[in-house]
């Protein structure tokens, strides 16, 4: 892991307009990342907050439905973002 890399990240979190509680649970799941995604989150981080804000309710919707392990959910939940992907082709 690029301690660095993680440095720029936990900055752009920390001076993001979410919540400090988000901020807290964002930068705990990032930290086990590998440097790769890291950059890849850090570019989205940093282009945009709406990039950022998308991250966090994609997250919470994701923490959700795996604590209840709703597979509808679930799949409902990967099947939308794969839509998204596809119009940003």
């Amino acid at each position: 892991m690029d301690g660095a890399l993680l440095s720029e990240v936990e900055k752009a979190i920390q001076e993001s307009p979410i919540s400090d509680c988000d901020k807290t649970e964002l930068i705990g799941f990032l930290a086990v990342l590998p440097t790769t995604i890291l950059e890849t989150v850090l570019r989205v981080f940093t282009g945009s907050v709406e990039g950022m804000n998308d991250f966090v309710t994609a997250y919470k919707e994701k923490a959700e439905v795996l604590s209840v392990g709703d597979r509808d959910a679930w799949d409902a939940i990967v099947a939308k973002e794969a839509r998204h992907l596809k119009s940003l082709l």
